[in-house]
């Protein structure tokens, strides 16, 4: 008598789910025996403790604490500030120069950051000043009048967020910088539109 397809189906299914949990068993047993031959984990544990003594070493040395980190972590965590290029730029140096390795190091770079933010929304409007009628210009002065308040309350909720701590005055500029920036590239927006009318 022959085996029937439901059989045959079953015996193909047996030995697929056989070879695949050898398969699965080797692999597991080839990186054991790896991390226990090269002894990987020790190494790997062994740089993370480094980093970390290193790390506090800085941290004590400039006068940081680690809840002094925990707070900079918070205040770069926020979506807004996170996103905000130059934000990250000024903390973490990825601009090309090295990170900062104090708080007042941190506000003097951030500062110097906004400074240019600033500038840089001026010139925006400047540019779409010379490209609106009078009327639409008084109208968008006072609806930057507006933003303007609206981002000293955003800057505002930052220090109430953080006052008293380390960090408060970085994160106060950290926000207006992050808002300065969201606010040029919205002008810099108009301009382009209007520029190809």
């Amino acid at each position: 008598m022959g085996m029937r397809s439901t059989e045959v189906q079953l015996i193909i299914a047996g030995v697929s789910l056989v070879s695949g949990l050898i398969g699965w068993f080797g692999r597991g047993l080839s990186f054991i025996l790896t991390r226990w031959w090269t002894s990987s984990a020790k190494h790997e544990r062994a740089v993370y403790l480094n980093a970390v003594a290193e790390f506090g070493s800085k941290l004590r040395s400039s006068g940081m604490t680690i809840t002094d980190v925990t707070q900079l972590e918070e205040i770069m965590g926020n979506p807004t500030i996170g996103s905000s290029e130059a934000a990250v730029n000024a903390v973490v140096g990825s601009d090309g120069g090295d990170a900062p390795e104090t708080n007042y190091a941190m506000k003097m770079r951030v500062g110097a950051a906004y400074e240019v933010a600033v500038a840089q929304l001026n010139q925006a409007l400047t540019d779409l000043r010379l490209r609106v009628r009078e009327s639409e210009w008084e109208q968008i002065e006072k609806t930057q009048e507006k933003w303007e308040a609206y981002r000293t309350e955003v800057e505002t909720c930052a220090l109430l967020r953080y006052e008293g701590g380390t960090h408060a005055g970085l994160a106060v500029a950290l926000a207006g910088l992050a808002e300065t920036e969201r606010r040029t590239a919205e002008i810099e927006a108009e301009v382009e539109e209007r520029s190809r009318l």
